[in-house]
């Protein structure tokens, strides 16, 4: 059956259109065929047309369109653009081309960004070659779900044109709404209150620019003043999901003007402020007194990141501290002489705090936060209370002030003396309640708050300049140096020496390439170099120029230092781990899957490369796949051709057919990497790889026996529950048999820690499993464990961290794991672990190793 425009109605079910979070089949079409148009369409919200800035939308649009009936006359044959709302942080014009791709129609996507921070601004255009596509489109996937995101296509026609004018010149009246839930998008607030009032044009729920999460406040906006006033009373209190709202005004921004700026405040400090180009402290002068220091902050904060905000006691002045010079320059620009509760505010430079010089109106500290300005809303405060942005996160939010001001909140709305009484011992029972559910859910630790995701602004580089350098073992001795350049001439060759700038040796290599769906690569270089000296530093030079860079060889014997920690991502937090690893000395790193999160948004491999390239780039990064490297598309990408192209591995010098699983030798320990996307059956190529690489380990030459994966076999935390089950069913005979030390895996996003086992019962012949996808991923930690905790379970904890192995000599080895304690690498677990060379269980489990190896 075809639907209007020509487009094939899928057969699949709607569930099948959003890729899974780990594994992707063939038969699941999520992103090529149009999603089913359901029977009974729901209503959709209209974009407000305060959303979009005018200016900005004159090139997408070509005249209000009524979307029912497309319109009339001669215009509906020029609408051919769609609004595109409700977008996440991390959809791009790429991630829009590739949902629309399979039609062949759409002309352009575009999205808009903030000016003066490049990010998104949550909305976009879509252009197609005719309206009549258009209009099958917005039919078809407006309320659909959005193919690798939880939620739908919120579509509409492009409402303004070039020489249109806004529609709506009513008076609009706004309100500032706080306390609201997670969950509550711009559509449940908006229909929450246009369920009561008429006159309801909008709502906005503010969310954090990097991380797409709700700040838990928004703003409401009215046609009639009346029901904005009635709503200030009547809505205050009253449930919007699972909290209670809390209702006030919002004030308007008044902009800033010639006389406002000559009115800036001028102090003693501001010449040699603004001269010092260190200086990143801005005075702010003339505050209200109602101003506080987390009101400054989030205003500020819009700018980039605010590390202190102070007001002195009693005065109406105050400090605002920068991280970056640029971002203070902005604030500067843009904020002086704005309306802040009720009074313009006058700013200047303040001193740089790194001065000796002893001033009482500076202060240090370190106080993230990050917030955005959304100027039609009107300036009102947010929220001065932080708990609430982390309330629904175990043990980050004091739970005291805001479950008292629910009980006075619902004790005010009733009446009777028999009624409050019966509220008041309500309230005080969920009190206690949520206080105990804190303590029990964190132990004794408390988790620092989620960080943002790293933002990689885009600057000009020459195209030969190496870049995303990082190096991994290829074979005894040798070294692989993989690097990409912009340019497509540039040689691949790697010169190399142990001291500066004093090259004796070279090699030339490979270069490979790649594209996805609208992405091109640069050029891909990988060059083997050696056979280089062990424990020794080597000073090299990538593609005959660009910066040199330094390596330093592992160790011959023991003893030696991996360093592990899997699903790093892009954060904060991942930034954290890599400085915490780079502290820890190591000699190798081991990285069980989920590398860089691109998520099919290729750009994000090109930042994961200059991220860890400090550190990959010195010491060798050993590497397997996990579920966001797959990265399939039926019918246009295959799997893992991102990751197979710029993380090669020494599966060739190990005698495997795929860069999916290979081993190496390093020390006296033989590692096994292993696939987990990939097939493991006892028919497989992997599972005949395996057994041919184990029938050549010489525990003698390597005592150590290391194996690494992506989905764990042992797991007790809720998350990914029995998804490694046919492949621990499979494998788990044979690792045994071998007398495997230690299983590294990712994938859950915390950390957990076995005695050894077997077969799902601690057995003094297994291996010990360690879980440790707690890198940093942008996905959040996996908090909830499962009760009882099993027998094999020794040690969990949902905390971003690593671990690091020291491998003191043949028999034991050291192990910790180090949670990111705010900025410290705290040892929250250590064991030792003694080699199951020499114990009885290798003699004992020697004849079924033999036979297992031995089958066809």
């Amino acid at each position: 059956m075809m639907q209007p425009g020509g487009m094939a109605r899928p057969e699949m079910p709607m569930e099948q259109q959003q890729p899974p979070q780990q594994q992707q089949y063939p038969g699941q079409q999520w992103m090529m065929m149009p999603p089913q148009a359901p029977q009974h369409q729901p209503v959709q919200p209209q974009p407000p047309q305060f959303w979009a800035q005018q200016q900005q939308q004159q090139h997408y649009g070509a005249g209000p369109t009524n979307a029912a009936s497309g319109g009339a006359g001669g215009v509906v044959d020029e609408v051919r653009s769609l609004w595109i709302g409700d977008l996440q942080y991390w959809m791009d014009e790429n991630y829009l081309t590739s949902c629309f791709y399979h039609t062949g129609e759409l002309v352009s996507a575009k999205i808009i960004r903030n000016k003066q921070t490049g990010q998104s601004e949550g909305y976009g255009f879509l252009e197609f070659r005719t309206h009549a596509t258009a209009e099958n489109i917005l039919q078809t996937y407006n309320g659909a779900m959005m193919p690798n995101a939880d939620q739908t296509f919120r579509l509409n026609w492009a409402s303004l044109g070039a020489g249109d004018k806004r529609a709506d010149d009513t008076p609009e009246h706004t309100i500032f709404v706080g306390d609201l839930a997670g969950d509550v998008t711009d559509y449940v607030l908006q229909e929450t209150f246009k369920a009561v009032y008429q006159s309801v044009k909008g709502a906005k729920v503010v969310t954090d620019r990097v991380t797409g999460r709700s700040k838990g406040y928004g703003f409401v906006k009215f046609g009639d003043e009346r029901e904005q006033q009635r709503a200030m009373t009547e809505m205050n209190g009253v449930l919007c999901s699972t909290r209670p709202m809390r209702i006030g005004p919002a004030a308007n921004k008044k902009p800033m003007t010639a006389s406002t700026q000559k009115a800036s405040y001028q102090n003693p400090q501001g010449t040699q402020g603004e001269s010092d180009p260190n200086n990143t402290t801005v005075f702010v002068g003339g505050l209200d007194p109602n101003v506080t220091d987390d009101h400054l902050k989030q205003v500020f904060s819009q700018y980039g990141e605010v590390v202190h905000v102070k007001i002195p006691v009693g005065k109406r002045c105050g400090f605002v501290q920068f991280a970056d010079r640029s971002c203070a320059e902005q604030a500067l620009s843009n904020l002086n002489g704005t309306l802040l509760g009720g009074q313009n505010i006058r700013l200047s430079w303040g001193r740089n705090p790194s001065n000796k010089q002893s001033d009482q109106n500076q202060w240090g500290g370190a106080y993230y936060g990050y917030t955005q300005g959304y100027e039609s809303y009107g300036g009102y405060a947010p929220p001065q209370d932080p708990n609430m942005y982390y309330g629904g996160y175990p043990g980050y939010a004091n739970y005291q002030q805001p479950q008292q001001w629910y009980r006075k909140l619902l004790l005010k709305r009733y009446h009777s003396s028999l009624v409050k009484k019966i509220a008041q011992f309500i309230m005080e029972l969920k009190l206690i309640l949520v206080l105990l559910l804190a303590v029990g859910a964190t132990a004794d630790y408390v988790r620092p708050p989620p960080r943002k995701t790293l933002s990689f602004p885009w600057s000009k580089k020459p195209s030969s300049l190496p870049q995303q350098v990082h190096i991994s073992l290829a074979g005894d001795k040798h070294m692989r140096i993989t690097w990409v350049t912009d340019d497509k001439h540039s040689p691949s060759i790697v010169q190399y020496g142990t001291s500066p700038n004093n090259y004796s040796f070279s090699s030339e290599g490979e270069s490979t390439g790649y594209s996805y769906l609208l992405y091109s690569s640069g050029k891909i270089h990988h060059v083997v170099i050696g056979p280089l000296e062990d424990d020794t530093t080597y000073f090299y030079r990538c593609g005959g120029e660009g910066p040199e860079f330094q390596l330093k060889t592992p160790p011959s014997q023991f003893p030696i230092t991996f360093a592990v920690a899997g699903d790093l991502g892009q954060t904060g937090w991942t930034k954290s781990t890599l400085d915490h690893i780079d502290q820890c000395k190591y000699d190798v790193h081991m990285l069980p899957g989920d590398l860089s999160y691109a998520d099919y948004i290729q750009r994000r491999w090109d930042t994961f490369g200059e991220l860890v390239q400090p550190l990959a780039s010195a010491r060798p990064w050993m590497v397997t796949q996990g579920n966001h490297e797959k990265e399939h598309i039926p019918f246009l990408e295959d799997s893992f051709v991102s990751y197979n192209s710029r993380w090669k591995m020494p599966y060739e010098e190990s005698a495997s057919s795929s860069n999916l699983y290979y081993s190496f030798e390093v020390a006296g320990v033989h590692v096994i990497m292993l696939g987990s996307y990939t097939d493991y059956d006892e028919n497989s190529d992997q599972y005949a790889w395996l057994k041919t690489d184990l029938s050549k380990v010489d525990r003698k030459r390597t005592p150590w026996l290391i194996v690494l994966f992506h989905v764990p076999w042992y797991n007790s935390n809720e998350a990914h529950q029995c998804e490694g089950d046919d492949m621990k069913t499979a494998m788990e005979p044979l690792l045994y048999a071998a007398g495997v030390d230690v299983v590294f895996a990712g994938h859950v996003h915390a950390y957990e820690r076995s005695t050894r086992v077997y077969n799902g019962k601690s057995d003094p012949c297994g291996a010990v499993h360690v879980t440790i996808g707690d890198g940093g991923n942008r996905e959040g930690l996996a908090r909830k464990y499962k009760k009882p905790k099993p027998e094999w379970s020794v040690f969990r904890e949902a905390s971003f961290g690593h671990g690091e192995l020291k491998i003191v000599n043949s028999t034991h080895a050291f192990w910790s794991w180090h949670r990111n304690d705010d900025d410290e690498p705290v040892r929250s677990d250590q064991f030792w672990i003694t080699s199951l060379f020499g114990s009885s269980c290798l003699a004992e489990n020697g004849p079924e190793l033999r036979k297992m190896l031995l089958e066809p």
